[in-house]
């Protein structure tokens, strides 16, 4: 099984820590390559990419803020767009 090259996780506020270490393990192990945390009641993401078998953090972004893929090319999020709906 192919793992996917991109995951977008938007936590439960009932099982956020214990879903995100799970998830975050899981997704490193499978060779998942970058990796979004979004969470609306912050309105923030958290934007993780593979580099030698572990997630590094790119940064944390806020409302004001322009999100780019490191690996999907040309995939850009306003996230003013992402946080007003």
């Amino acid at each position: 099984m192919v793992p996917p090259t991109f995951v977008v996780e938007i936590p439960s506020p009932h099982t956020r820590k214990r879903d995100l270490q799970l998830k975050y393990d899981i997704y490193v192990e499978a060779g998942v390559q970058e990796y979004w945390i979004i969470m609306p009641m912050e309105e923030l993401v958290e934007q993780f990419v593979l580099l030698n078998g572990k997630f590094n953090r790119i940064s944390t972004y806020t409302k004001q803020d322009k999100l780019v893929s490191q690996v999907l090319r040309g995939l850009v999020v306003e996230l003013d767009q992402v946080f007003d709906v």
